[in-house]
């Protein structure tokens, strides 16, 4: 693209914020919204994925108990050969050191590589203030792109596979539900076996 300062197309799929006050209905609604998408590739042509990116805001104590629960909702929709593909785009960082979010590693989640941004006062009137930061925003991009180039394309196959897995794990699930609410104990039996079925397919 003319004037672009990366000699490639860049396609973004930016999806809705997971955990917001609607709750985990919402949440799983978002999931099948992802399912569906990546299921119709002829109508998208998405069959590959090159990056996984969670933005989210720093925290002074780094991730919150809901950030990490969002990102465990999250890393269940992908498949495990995505995981080398994950990054963090961490907004209001404020000038925070590297030794600040060491609190991420220690949380045993795989955030991938961590590429701060520091949103708060671009427009502040201190106009050297703004220029600061516009460079070092560029500067972490730039570091982003670079990454990205080395990054080894995923197909998306196994992770469709995943997310079918999941689909099928809920709905049985509420099946379980509906036949103990009948009475109907040897089916809720024989459904809660293919659940332990699905659960170790989507651990494994």
């Amino acid at each position: 693209m003319k004037g672009s300062r990366i000699p490639y197309t860049l396609n973004v799929i930016d999806t809705p914020c997971f955990g917001d006050a609607r709750g985990i209905d919402r949440d799983d609604e978002i999931c099948d919204q992802i399912r569906e998408m990546l299921a119709d590739k002829e109508q998208t042509g998405i069959i590959t994925i090159d990056a996984e990116c969670y933005v989210f805001e720093a925290q002074a104590t780094g991730p919150t108990p809901k950030q990490r629960n969002i990102f465990q909702l999250i890393m269940s929709l992908f498949g495990n050969d995505i995981a080398q593909n994950i990054c963090s785009m961490i907004t209001f960082a404020n000038g925070r050191d590297h030794t600040h979010f060491e609190a991420f590693d220690e949380t045993g989640l795989l955030f991938g590589e961590r590429f701060t941004f520091d949103n708060s006062d671009l427009r502040s009137p201190k106009k050297h203030l703004s220029y600061f930061l516009w460079g070092e925003n560029m500067s972490s991009f730039e570091r982003f792109f670079s990454r990205l180039d080395k990054m080894e394309r995923k197909s998306l196959e196994l992770t469709l596979d995943v997310l079918n897995e999941r689909k099928r794990l809920e709905d049985t699930i509420k099946n379980i539900e509906i036949e103990l609410k009948a009475g109907n104990y040897t089916a809720a039996k024989g459904d809660a076996d293919l659940c332990k079925q699905l659960t170790h397919n989507l651990r494994v």
